[in-house]
């Protein structure tokens, strides 16, 4: 981002809310509280565009902060940063003194920008993960079966390779 920033806003965002500090070059200070829902997200879309916000920021927390970056980033710049390297600048641990020292570190130009993918590869890495997910359960269901079978004396996997896809065969 190029040029100097005077207005800013930090986001901590939650579950179910988000805080919002907006910091000025000159000092004011206005802080709010959104539900992480579409009406709280157009809300504060509406605040930090009529506050004409420079950048907003926040922290990758889980996958929170996804929709607030989808509603944003066609109207002003979103710095999606690593919780761990905001969590440096601050000792006490408020939710008010988190997107205050988030607003600070964006006024600065102090966060370190995260990689965010275009939406259709976090889709993607999403449908990845839920597969990488479900084959390492179906690995433990394996095994468990097999120890199961194993301490009752039955030797299927001398046998069978796959004890479970001959069950599935049966149904």
């Amino acid at each position: 981002m190029d040029g100097e920033i005077n207005k800013s806003c930090g986001l901590d965002i939650h579950k179910r809310f988000v805080i919002a500090t907006i910091l000025s070059r000159s000092g004011e200070k206005q802080q709010h509280r959104f539900a992480r829902d579409d009406d709280g997200i157009l809300d504060l879309k509406n605040l930090v565009t009529s506050e004409k916000c420079d950048v907003v920021a926040c922290e990758s927390t889980s996958d929170f902060w996804v929709p607030i970056y989808e509603a944003l980033i066609d109207h002003l710049p979103v710095i999606v940063g690593n919780a761990r390297d905001m969590k440096a600048f601050t000792h006490k641990k408020t939710d008010k003194i988190d997107s205050e020292v988030i607003a600070k570190l964006a006024l600065n130009k102090m966060v370190q920008p995260s990689r965010v993918f275009p939406k259709k590869h976090r889709e993607f890495r999403s449908y990845v993960r839920l597969r990488l997910t479900l084959v390492r359960k179906r690995t433990d269901i394996k095994n468990e079966a097999h120890a199961i079978l194993s301490s009752e004396m039955l030797h299927l996997g001398d046998v069978l390779t796959d004890i479970l896809e001959k069950m599935v065969e049966q149904f």
